[in-house]
């Protein structure tokens, strides 16, 4: 709102409470929107006139005042994480799940990392224990950079026909795999588990 436009409501403001009233009461209704702070000012302006005020007798028009939210207060946000908050995956998929060896797939983890305690994360092919590493950074057939999902596109070789197992894993900045507490509330390796079918 530009400061013309403030002046001219306050104007408005005031030529109403100078009016005489043609009934006994008066009620008026204005809704104004905006930045807060140019909101702050009006508000402020209004109080000046007298307007609002909690005793009745000195708002002869009855006008009352109210603000959803005060200058200190700061737009609603994500709140932070807590420090303690254990990062996981939340899912594991190989696409398309059903593929021919020398096919391309696209192996893929969800991830919530609210403290950013993961750096790589890396997928195990089968009994051959074939790595490739996932990325979150728009490569490597990776769709979308930093949205929490890593993957990457890979030629699936050297496994048998049948149902292969894809184990994911997570590891921090220092290369050792991230800790989180097991079923029996020890640490155990952050893991996920995918599968691919191969066909002859």
């Amino acid at each position: 709102m530009s400061r013309s436009r403030l002046w001219m409501v306050c104007l408005v403001l005031v030529v109403y409470l100078a009016a005489p009233p043609a009934r006994a009461e008066v009620t008026v209704s204005i809704t104004i929107s905006g930045p807060v702070e140019e909101l702050v000012p009006i508000l402020q302006k209004l109080q000046e006139l007298g307007l609002g005020a909690a005793v009745a007798t000195a708002d002869p028009l009855k006008l009352n005042v109210h603000s959803v939210m005060t200058g200190t207060e700061q737009p609603a946000g994500p709140a932070p994480a807590a420090a303690d908050a254990q990062p996981a995956f939340e899912s594991a998929t190989v696409e398309p799940a059903s593929a021919k060896l020398g096919d391309n797939v696209l192996i893929a983890a969800k991830v919530n990392d609210p403290n950013h305690a993961i750096d790589t994360v890396a997928a195990s092919i089968g009994d051959i224990k074939l790595k490739v590493d996932l990325f979150d950074n728009g490569t490597e057939g990776d769709v979308t950079a930093g949205d929490g999902i890593w993957s990457r596109q890979t030629v699936l070789r050297g496994v048998a026909a049948g149902e292969t197992a894809i184990a994911v894993n997570a590891y921090n900045a220092n290369g050792e795999a991230v800790q989180v507490p097991g079923p029996d509330g020890q640490p155990a390796p952050l893991t996920a588990q995918a599968k691919v079918t191969v066909t002859p």
